[in-house]
């Protein structure tokens, strides 16, 4: 349990330092996903709210190999329209 605190607070921190705001690129938001103790993965998500049209990666962070796996355009940010 204490590897999934150490983890989670190293990713917490990695990816502090990209939270920025401005009027042109907008927020780096990352969301937490969940964690499967069967595989030890912690998974999250980026996404960049700037003026393009990027899409959200999803990475996969293996605790017990303390390696990381991204998945690029892993969701689109808008849902089609009709």
């Amino acid at each position: 349990m204490n590897k999934i605190y150490r983890a989670l607070l190293i990713v917490i921190l990695i990816f502090s330092k990209s939270n920025a705001y401005s009027t042109v690129l907008g927020p780096i938001i990352i969301d937490i996903i969940g964690y499967d103790s069967i595989t030890n993965t912690i998974y999250f998500a980026r996404t960049n709210w700037a003026d393009c049209d990027c899409e959200t990666d999803l990475f996969k962070y293996n605790i017990s190999n303390d390696s990381i796996e991204i998945i690029s355009s892993w969701a689109k940010r808008y849902k089609p329209k009709n």
